[in-house]
Formats: C-alpha cells, sequence, structure tokens
C-alpha cells in the first residue's frame, strides 16, 4: 500500500513551500475520480469549484503526474489558471519538475534544476488565475485533494493488482 500522509506543497510562482494537510476521505474518492477521468482522454474533463466551471487535463507516467487547470472566459477561450505537478519518483519526479519551469508569462521563484525530495506538489499559477477573483485563493485546497487523490488511486490500483 502507498502510504503519503503529506507532500511537500511548492508554489513556484511565489516560492511558498508548506506540507499538506491529510483531507477527508469523500474528498480524495472525488479527487481521484476526476484525476483517473482526466488520465483517460485528451480532452479537458470539466468539474466545479466553489459553482465556477473549471476543466482538468492530466497525463501520468509512473508515480507522478501533471495538469492543467483551466477556464473559460465569456467569449468561449479557455485560459490556464495553474498547472501543476506531483512527484514520487526521482527520475520522473525532476523531469515533471522541469517541465513546470519551462516558459512561463509570470516570473518563478524557485530553482529549475534542483526539485525537492519526494514527495512533492509544485504549482505554478498562469495568467487565468485573474479571471477567478477571491475563489482564486482557494485553489490551493484542489491541489492538496488531487495530490492526496492521485496517492489514493495509486493505492486503489495497487489493492486492484493485488486481488486479482
Amino acid at each position: 500500500m502507498l502510504n503519503v500522509r503529506s507532500f511537500l506543497h511548492v508554489n513556484i510562482t511565489t516560492g511558498h513551500v508548506a506540507p499538506t494537510l491529510e483531507m477527508p476521505a469523500e474528498v480524495l474518492a472525488d479527487a481521484a475520480e476526476l484525476l483517473q477521468r482526466a488520465f483517460r482522454t485528451t480532452t479537458p474533463v470539466p468539474f466545479q469549484f466553489w459553482a465556477v466551471d473549471l476543466e482538468l487535463t492530466a497525463v501520468e507516467r509512473g508515480h507522478s503526474f501533471l495538469a492543467t487547470i483551466t477556464v473559460a472566459t465569456a467569449d468561449g477561450i479557455h485560459v490556464p489558471v495553474l498547472t501543476m505537478g506531483v512527484g514520487r519518483d526521482r527520475v520522473i519526479g525532476q523531469t515533471y519538475w522541469q517541465r513546470l519551469h519551462k516558459p512561463a508569462l509570470l516570473p518563478l521563484m524557485t530553482d529549475r534544476a534542483n526539485a525537492p525530495d519526494e514527495p512533492w506538489l509544485a504549482v505554478r499559477l498562469e495568467p487565468g488565475i485573474l479571471l477567478l477573483g477571491l475563489v482564486g485563493l482557494a485553489l490551493p485546497c484542489v491541489e492538496v485533494a488531487l495530490a492526496h487523490g492521485f496517492i489514493k488511486l495509486l493505492s486503489d490500483r495497487q489493492g486492484d493488482r493485488a486481488a486479482a
């Protein structure tokens, strides 16, 4: 069983670093289901947060993933709100850490060459964050839920393989 109780939560745009808190089981189940749907398709998966319609695209490799959350403007243009990654594997995690540091529209405060020790959750804010107003301040809850939901998803898969 995979046991991750906390991630190092790094906002690479602001430089803020803090450990994550545990999330309620029902939140983890919802986040795991959302991620599973996103991993199975290349089209954005819609979800709501505080009555705001958002979309998630995500890719996984090994025990790590990258995801982007977007919001649609009034004229239907999908604008990135944030890009995030979870690193639980040193090699893939380092690759994803570097991808998060590729040219960004907003300045970054962390070092592209030095990923933190695993497990980490890193977030790069995108210009669309400004469209969310106060809702944007609560997005770290979504980030943490997705990170811990990913661990639940991996654990569930491991359990399914063991039962087969």
